[in-house]
C-alpha cells in the first residue's frame, strides 16, 4: 500500500490483481472446483517455499542487535582515541 497526498492508503495495482485472482480462486474452491483447490495450494506452497529459502539465505546477518554493535564500535573508537592521546 502506498500513501497519497490526502493521507489515505491505496492498493498497489499489482497487489490488487493478486487479491482479485485469489478471490476468484477461493470462490471457485467454495463451489467445489478441485482444479482451483490444486492451483491455490500450489500457489501458496510456492510462496512458503520462497519464504523459507529467503530465510535460509539470510543466515545470521541480524544475529546481534544493531544497538549492541554500535555500542561496541563506539567503545572501540573511544579506546583508540585514548590510546592515541597518551
Amino acid at each position: 500500500m502506498t500513501g497519497t497526498a490526502t493521507g489515505k492508503q491505496k492498493e498497489r495495482p499489482d497487489s490488487s490483481r493478486d487479491h482479485s485472482s485469489d478471490e476468484r480462486l477461493i470462490g471457485r474452491c467454495l463451489k467445489g472446483d478441485q482444479e482451483a483447490w490444486s492451483a491455490l495450494i500450489d500457489k501458496y506452497l510456492k510462496e512458503v517455499e520462497t519464504l523459507i529459502s529467503s530465510h535460509e539465505r539470510a543466515g545470521s546477518f541480524i544475529e546481534k542487535p544493531a544497538l549492541e554493535l554500535e555500542a561496541r564500535s563506539l567503545a572501540d573508537e573511544q579506546g583508540n582515541a585514548e590510546a592515541e592521546s597518551i
